[in-house]
């Protein structure tokens, strides 16, 4: 578990105003997504938990929702 906590830290963006708008139209199109569970913000298709993911600008959309941000 430690190990995994530090590949979080490492990896987490810094969350500056550009990162924020990215996550935010990113989730917008999550919570509209049929395979997103509302109850938990778990991606049925990758397993992620999409109001985290949609915060790392090399993240992508499994369904090809949203992409990789330049």
């Amino acid at each position: 578990m430690s190990d995994a906590l530090e590949w979080l830290r490492s990896n987490m963006p810094s969350v500056t105003q550009d990162v924020k708008e990215l996550a935010k139209v990113r989730l917008e199109d999550c919570k509209v997504c049929p395979r997103l569970v509302r109850a938990t913000g778990q991606c049925r298709e990758c397993g992620c938990i999409m109001p985290v993911k949609v915060f790392f600008r090399n993240a992508k959309c499994p369904l090809d929702k949203w992409g990789k941000a330049e």
